[in-house]
Parts: structure tokens; sequence; C-alpha cells
């Protein structure tokens, strides 16, 4: 949504990053949305984050323009956190997703 981030970490849609947390950290806060780069400028993803394969977060379906979804998520105690971006079917290529400002506190 044209808000630039210095530092972040992009991935594709219906993929997901996997951090091992080893029980090391009690806060993840970070914002994630699609990225002004996405070529489909009507697909949606939805932001997940897991601990230990357990729900902690999801946000509303975002598409590319939308402001970024804020995350604080307690992961305390939690040994493996998952961050997912899913989207529905497109015609075209994978929507790019971005995970700024991510933080272990």
């Amino acid at each position: 949504a044209g808000q630039p981030r210095p530092y972040g970490t992009g991935i594709h849609a219906n993929s997901r990053l996997e951090i091992l947390a080893q029980r090391q950290f009690n806060r993840f806060t970070a914002v994630a949305g699609v990225d002004d780069s996405s070529v489909d400028a009507n697909g949606k993803a939805v932001f997940r984050v897991y601990g230990d394969r357990k729900l902690l977060f999801e946000s509303a379906p975002l598409k590319r323009g939308v402001a970024p979804v804020a995350i604080d998520v307690d992961v305390s105690g939690v040994d493996i956190l998952e961050l997912t971006a899913e989207s529905g079917k497109s015609d075209g290529p994978p929507l790019v997703t971005a995970w700024g400002r991510a933080r272990f506190d």
C-alpha cells in the first residue's frame, strides 16, 4: 500500500516460513501484507501465524494496495513458529507477500 519497509522477508503466497524458536521468545511482532510488486491487483492473501501447529493469528483477506496488518502474538513456550500467506487460485503469477519489521522479543 505504498508503505516501503527497509527490512522484511518476502515470500510467494501459498508457501510458509518455519522458524525454530526453541522456546526462546515471548512475543512475535510484524506487519504483513501483499507486496506492491504483485501483478494480480485483485488477488487476496490471508496471513496466519502458528505456534507448534496451533493457530495464533489470522488476518482478514488482504490485497495489493491495502495497508498491511499488524501482528502481535504471544509465542511463550513455542518450539516452531510458522508464518503462512495463503491465497486462492490465480491464473497469473502468485501474489508476492511481505513480512516487515518482524521481531522476536
